[in-house]
């Protein structure tokens, strides 16, 4: 061997040395539970690995910005239990992001990537939703063609069931929920109502029992009393009082699937209690009243009295589909829509400022509801929203 190619072997052995010793690992990882999501707000944990004092940060690729939020940012050591919070993705592509752990001596990442609306299957009669891996047990059932029906959507946790009633004059569903196993709490409810459906029977308070088609760990446990939680009730989402012509039907809409954490007085006693009240007088005018009332999921929790987490809702909704026989065909069905915040008011009913059309809170929302309308009836019950109509002010 020559000495100038020793010498080369040399100098590139001593380079590659001060390379390793100016290029330390890093003190730590960051890890994932699943780095896919649904199109939906949501949340999914994370777990950063480390011995030493560590921060978190976003890079996010593409345009959209500030779609992701953390429980904590920084701390020291392992942390398991730290809370990635992501808001619904209104595109149709989906959109990704790098989320760094920060340590003394080094960064690592991992990438987050949410679907965008066009991966979402949105359902009609027929649909059954899928089984969901992290929710063994949970079913949906083959979706009918009623006309209270929203299209359901492939949401990861989500199942939709329903539940019959037999009257002296009916046989047939009570009502039907979209129910989210990952939030415990019902995304929506949906029914027929008119004075013969609601009966005039009595409130039954059957609270000790579980919804059979739902696995109980994922319902909340409303058997024993409120949410223990200062200021917010067990919301009906059907209220016990649509439902009082049997004692069955009432104990059905005492299951824990129909319930949300809602605030109590100024809200759940109050302007939508009167709003439900209100729901039962539009029914006695009309042959058919359809009802759609929804909960929109936020990003807080709260512990209930078994030790579960349960979804705090943002905002609620009612939307309505009024059914009228032998009238003309612009008059056979009307709709409006109804938004609530989970808060305080201090009106005691609703006024224009909560009102709009059912097409416009399909907008907001991203939901169809009333899919089994006739193409006919759709300009009339659904881009309009004749507010005199109603008797809302």
């Amino acid at each position: 061997m020559s000495r100038s190619f020793s010498r080369l072997i040399f100098v590139a052995a001593t380079l590659s040395a001060l390379l390793l010793s100016c290029s330390k690992e890093p003190q730590g990882d960051v890890r994932l539970r699943k780095d896919l999501v649904g199109v939906s707000s949501g949340e999914v944990f994370l777990s950063v690995i480390s011995t030493v004092s560590w921060s978190l940060e976003v890079e996010y690729i593409g345009e959209q910005k500030d779609w992701i939020t953390f429980s904590r940012t920084t701390g020291s050591g392992t942390v398991n239990s730290i809370i990635v919070f992501y808001t619904a993705n209104r595109s149709d592509d989906s959109r990704s992001a790098y989320i760094r752990a920060r340590f003394n001596d080094g960064v690592v990442q991992t990438k987050l990537t949410q679907k965008g609306l066009s991966s979402i299957k949105e359902g009609g009669p027929g649909t059954v939703l899928p089984s969901w891996p992290g929710f063994p047990g949970l079913k949906s059932e083959v979706m009918p063609g009623w006309m209270e029906l929203p299209a359901v959507y492939e949401i990861e946790g989500c199942a939709w069931v329903h539940h019959d009633m037999v009257l002296p004059q009916y046989t047939g569903r009570n009502y039907s929920i979209f129910y989210d196993a990952a939030n415990l709490m019902p995304r929506w409810v949906a029914y027929p109502l008119n004075p013969s459906l609601y009966g005039s029977g009595s409130r039954s308070n059957n609270w000790k029992q579980w919804d059979p088609k739902i696995p109980e760990d994922f319902q909340p446990t409303t058997q024993e009393g409120g949410w223990r939680v200062d200021g917010y009730d067990r919301g009906h989402m059907v209220p016990s009082a649509d439902r009082v012509a049997t004692d069955e039907s009432n104990w059905q809409t005492f299951y824990p699937t129909n319930m949300v954490v809602q605030k109590g007085q100024k809200l759940n006693q109050r302007i939508w209690g009167n709003l439900e009240s209100q729901v039962r007088l539009w029914s006695q005018s009309c042959d058919t009243l359809y009802v759609v009332t929804g909960a929109i999921p936020s990003k807080e929790f709260i512990t209930d009295r078994g030790g579960k987490q349960v979804n705090k809702p943002e905002a609620f909704y009612k939307v309505l589909l009024q059914y009228k026989k032998n009238v003309s065909e612009s008059e056979t069905y009307a709709g409006i829509a109804f938004y609530l915040e989970n808060r305080d008011y201090d009106e005691d009913v609703v006024n224009s400022s909560m009102t709009m059309s059912v097409q416009s809170l399909e907008r907001k929302l991203g939901i169809n509801f009333f899919v089994n309308l006739p193409d006919e009836y759709v300009v009339h019950a659904e881009e309009k929203c004749d507010l005199k109509y109603w008797g809302i002010k």
